[in-house]
Protein backbone atom coordinates (compact mmCIF):
# COMPACT_ATOMS: atom_id res chain seq x y z
CA UNK A 1 0.00 0.00 0.00
CA UNK A 2 1.40 3.02 -0.96
CA UNK A 3 1.85 5.97 1.76
CA UNK A 4 -0.70 8.54 1.20
CA UNK A 5 -0.37 12.25 2.39
CA UNK A 6 -3.18 14.42 3.13
CA UNK A 7 -3.60 18.14 1.64
CA UNK A 8 -2.86 20.01 4.40
CA UNK A 9 -5.21 23.08 6.21
CA UNK A 10 -4.22 26.73 5.83
CA UNK A 11 -4.54 28.75 8.90
CA UNK A 12 -6.79 31.01 5.94
CA UNK A 13 -9.19 27.72 5.41
CA UNK A 14 -9.31 27.38 9.93
CA UNK A 15 -10.11 31.24 10.16
CA UNK A 16 -12.67 31.18 7.72
CA UNK A 17 -14.35 28.33 9.21
CA UNK A 18 -14.43 29.72 12.34
CA UNK A 19 -15.82 33.07 11.14
CA UNK A 20 -18.53 31.15 9.29
CA UNK A 21 -19.55 29.39 12.60
CA UNK A 22 -19.46 32.39 14.61
CA UNK A 23 -21.73 33.95 11.69
CA UNK A 24 -24.11 31.05 12.02
CA UNK A 25 -24.40 30.37 15.70
CA UNK A 26 -25.63 34.20 15.91
CA UNK A 27 -28.03 33.64 12.96
CA UNK A 28 -29.62 30.38 14.78
CA UNK A 29 -29.44 31.96 18.24
CA UNK A 30 -31.15 34.88 16.96
CA UNK A 31 -33.77 32.56 15.05
CA UNK A 32 -33.85 30.32 18.44
CA UNK A 33 -33.74 32.33 21.05
CA UNK A 34 -30.53 32.82 22.97
CA UNK A 35 -31.92 30.34 26.33
CA UNK A 36 -29.34 27.89 27.36
CA UNK A 37 -29.56 24.50 26.83
CA UNK A 38 -30.63 23.33 30.09
CA UNK A 39 -29.60 19.97 30.90
CA UNK A 40 -26.49 17.34 29.48
CA UNK A 41 -29.60 15.46 28.14
CA UNK A 42 -31.00 17.76 26.01
CA UNK A 43 -27.86 18.83 24.90
CA UNK A 44 -27.05 15.13 23.95
CA UNK A 45 -30.45 15.16 22.15
CA UNK A 46 -29.89 18.67 19.73
CA UNK A 47 -26.19 16.86 18.77
CA UNK A 48 -27.84 13.99 17.89
CA UNK A 49 -30.14 15.09 16.26
CA UNK A 50 -27.91 17.33 14.10
CA UNK A 51 -25.47 13.79 13.77
CA UNK A 52 -28.47 12.15 11.81
CA UNK A 53 -29.36 14.48 9.94
CA UNK A 54 -25.30 14.43 8.90
CA UNK A 55 -26.12 11.04 8.31
CA UNK A 56 -28.85 11.18 6.29
CA UNK A 57 -26.99 13.82 3.73
CA UNK A 58 -23.91 11.66 3.49
CA UNK A 59 -25.98 8.60 2.59
CA UNK A 60 -27.76 10.92 -0.27
CA UNK A 61 -28.28 9.34 -3.75
CA UNK A 62 -27.42 12.04 -5.55
CA UNK A 63 -25.17 14.68 -3.65
CA UNK A 64 -24.58 18.10 -5.32
CA UNK A 65 -20.87 18.41 -6.55
CA UNK A 66 -18.77 21.58 -6.31
CA UNK A 67 -19.24 22.35 -9.75
CA UNK A 68 -23.53 22.00 -9.30
CA UNK A 69 -23.13 23.72 -5.71
CA UNK A 70 -21.66 26.98 -7.12
CA UNK A 71 -23.99 26.91 -9.85
CA UNK A 72 -27.11 26.79 -7.61
CA UNK A 73 -25.41 29.16 -5.10
CA UNK A 74 -25.65 26.82 -1.88
CA UNK A 75 -23.85 25.11 0.16
CA UNK A 76 -23.69 20.97 -0.12
CA UNK A 77 -26.19 20.01 2.05
CA UNK A 78 -23.33 17.66 3.71
CA UNK A 79 -21.61 21.35 4.53
CA UNK A 80 -25.02 22.49 6.25
CA UNK A 81 -24.93 19.47 8.33
CA UNK A 82 -21.61 20.07 9.79
CA UNK A 83 -21.82 23.43 10.70
CA UNK A 84 -25.57 22.96 12.66
CA UNK A 85 -23.08 20.23 14.49
CA UNK A 86 -20.37 22.52 15.39
CA UNK A 87 -23.53 25.18 16.14
CA UNK A 88 -24.98 22.47 18.34
CA UNK A 89 -21.82 21.79 20.11
CA UNK A 90 -21.09 25.50 20.34
CA UNK A 91 -24.09 26.47 22.08
CA UNK A 92 -23.96 23.41 24.94
CA UNK A 93 -20.70 24.33 25.30
CA UNK A 94 -21.63 27.79 26.08
CA UNK A 95 -24.66 26.80 27.81
CA UNK A 96 -22.29 24.91 30.56
CA UNK A 97 -20.24 27.65 30.72
CA UNK A 98 -22.93 29.67 32.61
CA UNK A 99 -23.16 26.99 35.52
CA UNK A 100 -26.69 27.34 35.04
CA UNK A 101 -27.13 23.59 33.41
CA UNK A 102 -29.06 21.68 35.90
CA UNK A 103 -27.83 17.94 35.03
Amino acid sequence: MENFERPKLTKAEIDETFRDLQKMTAFRLDQKGHGILISRHEMKGTVADEVEEFNEAVREKYPLTIEMQKLKGCASSVEDELIDIAVACIVSLASVKTGKVQW
